[in-house]
């Protein structure tokens, strides 16, 4: 693949590079986007693997991060990853891409290798509060 090659065509729906980028900014509206989503796409839906596979995954990154999307951690409960931050697109899809290589390629656990923008990440925080309350005050499931 060629990193400019943003007209590659999905081999299930016909769906180019730059169209299949262009629709992140979805997930990133309403929760966020993994890592995963990108391995799966790029290996079976526009065949890659190897190089061409980590260049796909860095265009993604990219893309996500230019969306507002920022790198998150999981611990106690959802943050972001102080490791990135105030690096830039480049940066931050090459370090992901980097420690992914790290832990072994996995086909990522949910939330791992998860971006999230701001406003939502403060918005999934005050809903599991609320949720919280209420588990607390009627024992309703979270």
């Amino acid at each position: 693949m060629c990193s400019s090659d943003l007209n590659q065509r999905d081999f299930y729906n016909g769906e180019t590079i730059a169209q299949y980028i262009s629709e992140f900014r979805y997930d990133l509206e309403d929760d966020g986007i993994g890592l995963g989503r990108c391995i799966v796409n790029g290996g079976i839906g526009y065949g890659f693997s190897g190089a061409e596979l980590d260049v796909f995954l860095k265009i993604c990154i990219r893309a996500i991060v230019e969306q507002g999307g920022r790198p998150t951690v999981h611990l106690d409960c959802i943050t972001f990853d102080p490791r990135y931050e105030g690096l830039g697109p480049d940066e931050i899809a090459d370090g992901v891409v980097a420690e992914w290589h790290a832990k072994g390629e996995p086909k990522p656990d949910w939330y791992e290798f998860w971006f999230m923008r701001p406003d939502v990440l403060v918005q999934k925080k005050a809903d599991l509060e609320q949720a919280e309350i209420i588990h607390r005050r009627t024992g309703a499931p979270i």
